[in-house]
């Protein structure tokens, strides 16, 4: 994801002047978020009041956590596509002395990565010293590592009220980012085969054609990964002010169309990689759908 994503707007955004771009989030020039979780909760939590070139900074962060973590400055700016001294003002936006201090907290979270795949290599490694054998397991320990992840980060009470909120929708509209096309075919076919009006829309450009049809009383699945279009960031903010129920499923922490989802399911944690995020993708589809059918069950039971 590169820094020209423009955020959808969402309220009243903060001044960018000098002031408030050096400002940290808590109102405590003191506080130093002590870990990468907290300080992207702190990101997440008031990201609608971000000035737009932290905001931006922000996305590149949280997409890029290993670029931040063990680029130079200048290679990271031009990444970024910002001067060095914006990184240093971002840090200290934080409450960080500067980049360095900040960059120190995603070093860390990245050698606690590093140190879990490397053990789980090596785990891999005892068996038959078969190059292909050693393929195939691989693959399978990385699916199922990003499964065990989204069993342990989807919170339970956010699963059942976006299956309580699907499941009463006259119809379901699922809009997906060309990405996400494997997982939005899986949640699609899953939903038509229990027979709920299911409409996916993965051309984004004619997608609002059909929206037009939307109205109150349906709702709408968005599937999206980094970086997100602006022709979806649109249709997002256009259902929104139909008061249409959102559910989103994101890959990017700090994603614009997510945060005006009325329930979001994070991606990112289950792995950056495409099949981590299609695995992931298809797991909590398979559940969002089931969920829905349990729910449907309960109302007519």
């Amino acid at each position: 994801m590169t820094g020209r994503l423009d955020p959808v707007p969402r309220g009243r955004r903060a001044s960018a002047s000098a002031r408030s771009f050096r400002t940290p989030l808590s109102g405590d020039r003191d506080y130093r978020p002590p870990d990468l979780d907290t300080l992207k909760a702190v990101m997440l939590a008031r990201h609608a009041d971000l000035p737009k070139r932290i905001a931006t900074l922000g996305h590149f962060a949280l997409d890029h956590p290993d670029d931040i973590a063990f680029g130079t400055v200048a290679s990271i700016a031009k990444a970024a596509q910002v001067s060095p001294s914006a990184l240093v003002r971002f840090g200290q936006f934080f409450g960080y002395s500067g980049f360095s201090d900040l960059q120190s907290v995603f070093q860390q979270a990245g050698r606690t990565r590093i140190v879990a795949k490397a053990t789980s290599h090596v785990a891999l490694k005892i068996g038959p010293a078969c190059g292909h054998w050693n393929a195939i397991h691989e693959t399978v320990e990385a699916c199922r590592m990003s499964i065990d992840v989204m069993g342990e980060t989807i919170p339970l009470a956010d699963m059942r009220a976006a299956s309580d909120m699907l499941s009463t929708a006259d119809s379901i509209f699922i809009l997906a980012g060309k990405d996400a096309l494997p997982f939005a075919s899986f949640f699609h076919r899953r939903l038509v085969a229990m027979s709920i009006r299911a409409i996916l829309l993965t051309d984004m450009a004619s997608a609002i054609d059909i929206l037009a049809l939307a109205r109150r009383g349906d709702a709408a699945v968005i599937l999206e990964t980094a970086p997100v279009s602006s022709a979806l960031a649109a249709h997002v903010v256009a259902i929104k002010e139909l008061q249409m129920p959102i559910v989103c499923m994101t890959d990017t922490p700090l994603s614009p169309t997510a945060a005006l989802a009325s329930v979001r399911f994070d991606l990112a944690g289950a792995g950056r990689d495409a099949l981590s995020r299609v695995t992931a993708g298809i797991v909590l589809g398979d559940a969002l759908a089931n969920g829905i059918r349990a729910s449907l069950q309960t109302t007519s039971g």
